[in-house]
């Protein structure tokens, strides 16, 4: 015979080159071990199946998606033939699946697994506790990639169907359940829900404790997959909730407690620093994940005139991982893109930003059918043309990006109110001192266009939007009045 040891001593030598830690080495024996899989029970077995999920296990750990793929897609294929599509292997496989073309950014194909994955785990396996806990982790995905294309209501009820299963399946403290507040906090906070936001990012620092268990999304259903377990290394610690409260604060016109939030700014700085060492020692510098740290390392450098430079070199450096693995069309792209691009609008390097502003707009209009990221897009490439003087380039993205957030968002979202302030300020008038002094958003001076009666008719509509989520007394509301005083005094 081909193969002199057996499967299960080559299966545990797999084992053991993971616990050293040599990835490359655990892979080729994986892959010795799944053809001797083969060899001995036949291409159809599902010992050959559980053979290739655990090379795909370790080639998605090395970032090699793709080849992961292949595997799954074959073990999947063996699984149906031998069991039937709704059989728990098959559904973990297509948990599994829909995790790797997330990663990819294929985000039709990963909802798409997920779906049939879902189905599968909630039609058969109801009363079974481990199985509901699997049932959560898929709804957890799930609503994850709903929320990236935009599906926001439906990402909203997926994602909440997930926590309350984990709430009534594990202890308070669970670190699935910090995780599931998490990434429900995210979508409050996308949808201009600050409050109800900030409540869950608390509530999940509150279960981690700050351990370094870190968050993002649950990743494979690994609960037949002891590799899986060997494989694991925590998450990104505490950053993504820390952050994420802070910004919140921001939002919510509390800059005092966003700048003293733990983990902001020079903690956060340290924190990701410290995370960036162990991960480029751990996965090599290639690696998504290391490129995921670096691109959080830039965006927090942005806003720092005297780390131009740095952030500068994070973000390319990200960019360039991030095309190696996605290539030009995937949501990763898009968000590192957009990132370089604003750095280079705080530059103000115009020129240079517009182009990769209109890449990223490609991409949101092939990719993602149009979502809230593109407004996003269109709104800050409006900002590069009014910072540039070319008002008649703006003004149509502007209107483009409200419509966008008023049919994706709501009419009540703040974001809502942020594109009607923009407008508003863009047809103000010739240079004047008091507008100057309310340019929150903005952060210059601009030059105005004359047009009075719009810009008022777009500053009270946004005064109604602020006053009713934001309340009469919050900072953002003195604004958008002090703009609404200067364009009455120029009628």
């Amino acid at each position: 015979k081909k193969y002199k040891v057996s499967y299960h001593e080559l299966n545990q030598e797999v084992y053991k080159l993971i616990q050293a830690r040599d990835f490359d080495a655990a892979i080729t024996a994986a892959q010795q071990c799944a053809a001797c899989a083969e060899e001995k029970f036949g291409a159809e077995h599902p010992t050959t199946a559980t053979a290739r999920q655990n090379v795909s296990v370790l080639l998605k750990k090395v970032g090699r998606f793709e080849e992961a793929a292949e595997q799954l897609q074959k073990s999947l294929k063996i699984r149906e033939a031998t069991f039937g599509e709704d059989h728990i292997t098959v559904a973990q496989t297509l948990h599994n699946l829909g995790e790797l073309a997330r990663l990819r950014g294929n985000f039709e194909e990963s909802l798409s697994h997920y779906q049939r994955a879902f189905k599968s785990k909630e039609n058969n396996y109801r009363f079974d506790k481990q199985m509901q806990l699997s049932v959560a982790a898929t709804l957890s995905n799930m609503g994850e990639v709903l929320r990236i294309l935009g599906r926001l209501e439906e990402a909203h009820k997926v994602l909440y169907k997930g926590l309350r299963i984990r709430e009534m399946e594990l202890p308070e403290l669970d670190l699935d359940i910090a995780i599931s507040c998490e990434a429900i906090g995210v979508l409050e906070q996308q949808l201009g829900h600050l409050e109800k936001a900030q409540e869950l990012y608390e509530r999940s620092l509150g279960i981690r404790g700050c351990r370094g268990d870190g968050g993002g999304a649950d990743g494979d259903d690994d609960r037949e997959s002891e590799m899986q377990r060997l494989l694991g290394e925590g998450h990104e610690d505490c950053f993504n909730a820390l952050h994420n409260l802070a910004e919140v604060a921001f939002q919510n016109g509390d800059d005092k407690k966003a700048e003293t939030q733990p983990g902001f700014k020079p903690e956060a700085e340290a924190h990701l620093e410290r995370c960036l060492a162990i991960r480029r020692k751990k996965l090599g510098a290639d690696h998504v994940d290391v490129a995921d740290t670096i691109l959080n390392l830039g965006t927090l450098m942005i806003e720092e005139t005297e780390r131009e430079d740095d952030a500068e070199q994070f973000l390319m450096e990200s960019l360039s991982v991030h095309r190696k693995h996605y290539g030009e069309k995937s949501h990763f792209i898009r968000k590192s893109s957009n990132n370089v691009a604003e750095m280079l609008r705080r530059q103000g390097m115009h020129d240079d930003a517009l182009p990769i502003y209109k890449d990223c707009e490609d991409i949101s209009l092939t990719s993602f059918k149009g979502d809230s990221t593109l407004a996003t897009l269109l709104h800050n490439k409006a900002q590069v043309l009014v910072e540039m003087q070319a008002f008649s380039g703006a003004e149509p993205l502007h209107k483009r990006a409200l419509k966008m957030r008023e049919e994706l968002l709501g009419a009540k979202h703040p974001l809502v109110a942020v594109s009607h302030e923009s407008l508003g300020k863009m047809f103000v008038g010739p240079e004047h001192p008091e507008v100057a002094t309310s340019m929150v958003l903005l952060g210059n001076i601009l030059k105005y266009q004359g047009r009075y009666e719009e810009a008022m008719k777009m500053l009270e509509t946004c005064l109604q939007v602020r006053e009713k989520v934001l309340g009469l007394e919050h900072t953002d509301v003195a604004t958008v009045l002090n703009n609404l005083g200067v364009v009455y005094k120029l009628l």
